[in-house]
C-alpha cells in the first residue's frame, strides 16, 4: 500500500519589500540626515567667519595709525613734491612725506591732474 501526503505551505505576507540587487534609484532630491545638515551649516559658518576675518577692518582711503589729514583739491601745475613741501616740517625728509601722501591716496606715481582730491597729512612744522 502506498501513502500519499499532501502538504500546502502557509505563506505569510512579506514584512519588507524585496529589493532588487543592482537596481539604481531614480535621481531625486538629496536627502540629508540631521548630522549632515549640521555639518553643512557649520561649514558655511566657518567660511563666513573666515571671510570676515580675512578682510579685516580695512577702510579704503582712510589713514592708518591715526594720522590727522586734510582734503586738498589739486590745482593746475601742482606736484606731489610741491604739496609735500607745504606740509613737511623742516627736519622731515621730503621723500618720506611724498611716500606718505602716495600711501594715503593709493597713488602709484607722481602724476596728478587738476581737480583730483587728495588727503594730505596736517602740517607738522
Amino acid at each position: 500500500m502506498s501513502a500519499t501526503v499532501s502538504w500546502t505551505p502557509a505563506v505569510a505576507p512579506a514584512r519588507r519589500r524585496a529589493e532588487r540587487v543592482g537596481a539604481v534609484s531614480a535621481p531625486g532630491r538629496l536627502r540629508l540626515t540631521r548630522r549632515g545638515r549640521v555639518v553643512i551649516a557649520l561649514a558655511a559658518f566657518v567660511l563666513a567667519v573666515t571671510g570676515f576675518v580675512a578682510t579685516g577692518p580695512a577702510q579704503a582711503g582712510s589713514p592708518s595709525r591715526g594720522i590727522e589729514v586734510t582734503r586738498h583739491v589739486v590745482e593746475r601745475g601742482e606736484t606731489l613734491w610741491g604739496l609735500a613741501g607745504t606740509v613737511a616740517s623742516p627736519r622731515e625728509d621730503l621723500r618720506d612725506v611724498v611716500q606718505e601722501i602716495e600711501r594715503l591716496n593709493g597713488l602709484d606715481g607722481a602724476g596728478l591732474r587738476a581737480g583730483d582730491v587728495l588727503l594730505l597729512p596736517v602740517e607738522r612744522g
